[in-house]
Formats: structure tokens, sequence, C-alpha cells
């Protein structure tokens, strides 16, 4: 069982890392759909998340509030929800996970909801979620013994409740059971990018950011995975009755750093390239952050964890991600780069669902392989 050997290789092997550099893989694109003047089905407003089921791919877009079914050949299925705030509908879908075998979960920004769908497409459930001053929900799990799970984004600035500036974390991750209050386990430090503007009273506000310093994933509906890569580990969750534990930690090869002044003035070039002529005259100053984490997401498919690398990809444009497999045996494995504007999204039995920006802005859903996989 994936679930079982995943565990147990994390449990029983030592902490540290070693081994060879990764091999190099090149993916393979197998079908994509998307264009200015095409089909409706093929025309986005900005995808925001996939998800790879066994028989169907789910992709969102957060323009068009909608979800929209592919076959695993880039057929087109249906679509599912749409805009509203009815039961089903959505104003701003931000992700999509999967629910066991036969289910999917949607997560909407914009009403703080959880929407449930069988495989086919089809509702089943609508939840509204409480949560905490300046937080929304950017991915939702349906767990065991019902628990729910999922990560919570940060906007705005000043303190939080604990007194924390939200501009410096970027993520959380957060549990909770239905009527009751949401509790969060534990958050990551972010990387943010800031502007002092000349119209606000020379403040800083934050304004991108050079990548979260990990991510969260869901593996099953009984472990959750936390990267820290600022702290250079990995956590493993086991999801209890009346609580979480902590059954396996392991260490990165690498960890969070400080800048040279030389790779800060690189980040800066690339940020300033990024941006409009408008922000740019407004801007009186910009603080860079003075570090940064080797990894900045996680993925999971079946028994490898997948962390992506840093680099210029989380501030513009027009660069590739790096991906690396972390095994269960505790070593680096196999690595590959998408294409430059290419976005990952999700990962099942070697397949990669992402999304690439064109030239004239217009996006793209694909569908990738690697190792020949279809």
């Amino acid at each position: 069982m994936v679930l079982r050997s995943l565990i147990a290789g994390w449990i029983l092997l030592p902490l540290g890392i070693g081994g060879a550099a990764a091999a190099q893989v090149s993916p393979v694109l197998v079908w994509e759909a998307g264009s200015i003047d095409g089909p409706p089905e093929t025309i986005w407003g900005r995808i925001a998340d996939a998800l790879i089921m066994d028989s169907a791919v789910v992709a969102l877009d957060i323009v068009a509030s909608e979800a929209r079914m592919f076959d695993l050949g880039g057929g087109f299925l249906r679509y599912v929800g749409g805009e509203g705030q009815g039961p089903g509908e959505f104003a701003r879908p931000v992700s999509v996970t999967e629910v066991g075998d036969s289910a999917f979960v949607v997560s909407d920004f914009a009403q703080s909801r959880l929407s449930t769908f069988d495989a086919g497409g089809d509702l089943l459930h609508t939840e509204r979620i409480e949560l905490p001053r300046g937080g929304y929900l950017q991915e939702g799990w349906v767990l065991r013994h019902g628990w729910w799970g999922g990560f919570m984004g940060l906007v705005g600035r000043g303190p939080d409740e604990q007194g924390r500036d939200l501009s410096e974390d970027s993520l959380r991750l957060v549990r909770w059971k239905p009527g009751a209050q949401i509790d969060t386990l534990t958050s990551i430090p972010g990387n943010p990018v800031k502007v002092r503007l000349t119209i606000a009273a020379h403040r800083w506000h934050p304004s991108g950011s050079t990548g979260p310093g990990g991510g969260f994933a869901a593996v099953g509906d009984s472990l959750v995975v936390a990267l820290d890569g600022t702290g250079g580990r990995v956590i493993h969750y086991r999801v209890g009755v009346d609580a979480w534990s902590i059954v396996a930690r392991r260490d990165l090869p690498e960890r969070g750093r400080l800048l040279s002044e030389p790779e800060r003035d690189e980040l800066e070039r690339v940020w300033r390239d990024a941006q409009t002529d408008e922000l740019l005259d407004l801007a009186d100053e910009v603080r860079i952050p003075a570090g940064r984490s080797p990894w900045t997401g996680l993925r999971v498919d079946g028994e490898v964890l997948w962390l992506r690398r840093a680099g210029f990809s989380e501030l513009a444009e027009g660069y590739g991600e790096e991906w690396v497999a972390l095994r269960p045996n505790g070593l680096l494995g196999t690595a590959f780069e998408l294409p430059p504007s290419v976005r990952l999204l999700d990962m099942r039995d070697g397949r990669i669902a992402a999304v690439r920006k064109d030239h004239f802005g217009v996006e793209h859903l694909q569908m990738y392989a690697l190792d020949g996989s279809r």
C-alpha cells in the first residue's frame, strides 16, 4: 500500500540525506488545451490549479469561477460549478484536491467555502469556514476521524491575533472539525519583497515574494506532510481521533541561508523587470529579503516527495521551475526542469498537469509525462 510504505520509508531510516547528484530527465508534452478564439473550453481567464484523477483532469479557472473536466487524453468532458453563491458555485476557486479515489474538493478563496464533488463532477455538499484575520484558505483536505485540514495564505499587513506580522508568514497549516475553531498547527516563514510607496505615507507594503519557504500536502486521509525549507526539514503528521502527532522528521540536504549582495541585486533586477511602470514610478525604495529558502514547494506522487527548488520562476515569467524527487530511502532522486513560463500544478503516476502562459499572455492547460508515462 502506497501510504503505508511511504510512512515506513520515512520512519525507519535514520536522519540525513546523502548520495550522488540527482539524475536529470526531460518532461514530454502529451497535450495542451488553450487558445485565444478556439472552443470555449480552451479559453481561460486564469488557471489557478488542476488535479489529476484516475480517469480525468480537473482544472480551475479563477476568473470564470468554474472547474473544467478533461479526460486523460485531453478530451473535454464537462463544466463544474460556475459563478454564484449557491451550493457548488464559486467566486474565486483557488485549489482542487482529491478525496479518496472518488471525489474532489474545491476551495473558494472569496467565499471561504469548500465544495465536494464526486468523480463525475456532481455536487455532494458545500461547507463554509470561519477563518482568522488576514487568512484565506488556499487548499483544503477531507481527512479521517472527522478532521478537515489545509493550508492558509495570508493577505494584508500588520499584526494578527498572535501579534505576528501577516506579511512575514507565507503559509500556515491549519486543522479543524466542522463547527469547531480553526487551529494553526505550524507556519512557514515567507520571503516577501517589500516596497515603500511614496503615496502611502512611506510605509512598507508587501509586493511579491521570492517564494514561500516550503509547502504542505496531504497523503491519503491520514497523513499530512510539511516542508520547512528554511529550517531544512520535512515533517510527517499522522491524523488521529482527537489530535495529530508527528511520526517522522527528516533533514534536507540544504536549508535557508543569507544571500550575498550580488544575489540580492540579481533578485531585485528580476523583480523590477516583472513590474509595471506605474508601480515602479511609485516605489520609493525596494527591500529584497536578506535570506532565502532553497525549497519553495512540495508535491506528492505515490511514494515520492517532489521538492521545488528556489529560482526566479517565483518572481517573474520566462523562467522554468526545477523539481527534485526525495525518495523514501532518504536520497535525492530524479530531477526535471519545466520549460520557461510553465508552472506545475499536480503530479500523479508520472504525469504532470501544468499551466503555460504564452507571449500573448494566453494560458494553456498542459499534460506532461516523465519517463514515457502516458
